[in-house]
């Protein structure tokens, strides 16, 4: 907040992206070795830091990213991620509540106080488990009450701007809104490259890290702001407009 980027020029944003590139070689190398392997195209993996940027960061965002892609490619690992670099500040929602049949109300409820949503599951794959185009709209408002009805309680309103984060196997399935839903607010974020199976857990290393990698974000997160913010900040390749 209060950052004026009309006196942050060209030359600045050199100097910030040389800092990124020693804190992600220096400071977070198992975040680095995660990213060029998941993300092996140069264009891909810094759209994919602005928009974790974006979500760490961020305010009145209107952007859903559906992360989809192979088994065991790294989608559950930057669930986790969020986790470490926002502890308390990640809202778990059933798929369910997005679903024709689900309970919105409370569904919804764990949005209250939080930064980012979750969806994790075989989200709007197979029968019964198609989106609402609406039910997304709603909590992707960017910046707007939802109202959650608690069981023999007063409905109570709640405010989320955050990003909602979805996760599944393919490109979910939305029924109904409009193309610009579609267009200026739904990225699919494509893992492509399965990691090797190992006993071994990097979750220590990630905790450890995770200040390092927030500075990271928070880099990537002025540069999505010098460029607009929203989809255009973002720049999503063109890979990830599956949904446009």
């Amino acid at each position: 907040a209060g950052i004026d980027l009309v006196r942050v020029g060209e030359k600045d944003f050199y100097v910030l992206e040389e800092r990124m590139d020693w804190l992600l070689l220096l400071d977070c190398p198992t975040y680095w070795s995660f990213l060029t392997h998941a993300f092996p195209e140069a264009e891909e993996r810094s759209a994919f830091l602005r928009l974790l940027g974006a979500a760490m960061y961020g305010t009145n965002l209107k952007i859903v990213a559906a992360m989809i892609g192979e088994p065991n490619a790294g989608k559950d690992t930057v669930i986790n991620w969020l986790s470490y670099l926002m502890p308390g500040q990640v809202a778990t929602l059933p798929f369910s509540a997005f679903t024709p049949h689900g309970d919105e109300d409370r569904g919804f409820a764990p949005l209250m106080g939080r930064r980012v949503a979750t969806v994790s599951g075989e989200v709007g794959e197979g029968r019964g488990s198609k989106l609402l185009a609406e039910k997304i709209k709603t909590v992707s408002s960017g910046g707007g009450k939802i109202r959650v009805a608690e069981k023999y309680e007063k409905p109570t309103d709640i405010w989320f701007d955050g990003m909602l984060f979805l996760q599944g196997n393919t490109v979910p399935q939305i029924s109904g809104g409009d193309r610009a839903l579609y267009t200026n607010r739904l990225v699919a974020v494509e893992f492509k490259h399965p990691f090797t199976l190992v006993s071994a857990t990097f979750d220590t290393k990630y905790q450890a890290e995770a200040p390092y990698f927030a500075q990271v974000l928070f880099i990537n997160y002025l540069l999505y702001l010098h460029a607009g913010g929203g989809m255009n900040g973002i720049d999503p390749p063109k890979s990830w407009r599956k949904f446009a």
